[in-house]
């Protein structure tokens, strides 16, 4: 028979890492949502001119400038997406995986517990 006080921890535990992984994932893609507001103001100061004016701009002007942050935010937000999804998942493949491993156990001592598989 399986037992509860060596298992449960271990399950508590993995259960709360599983937690702490989707919490991390889903902040991480907030923290996305919130540069992805960001790059549309800045998208928004560089589209408004026209562009005549954005293609004259000299390097180290407004508009070069602005367009390299852009760019730069842009990939940020990508990598922190990914990176929030994978976490995420993570987090409830984990969960999943306590979940069927608490079933199995609840099969197993309710197996022996009926008489099945005696030991001699």
């Amino acid at each position: 028979m399986i037992d509860p006080k060596t298992v449960v921890p271990k399950a508590q535990m993995m259960s709360n890492m599983g937690r702490m992984a989707g919490m991390l994932g889903l902040i991480l893609i907030i923290a996305s949502f919130v540069i992805g507001i960001y790059v549309s103001t800045m998208l928004n100061a560089y589209w408004v001119e026209s562009k005549s004016v954005r293609e004259a701009a000299k390097a180290g002007e407004f508009f070069v400038t602005t367009w390299q942050s852009i760019e730069v935010w842009r990939q940020w937000q990508s990598m922190l997406q990914f990176l929030g999804m994978g976490m995420l998942l993570f987090g409830i493949m984990v969960q999943l995986f306590v979940i069927v491993k608490a079933l199995l156990m609840q099969g197993t001592n309710m197996f022996e517990l009926m008489g099945g598989a005696k030991k001699e």
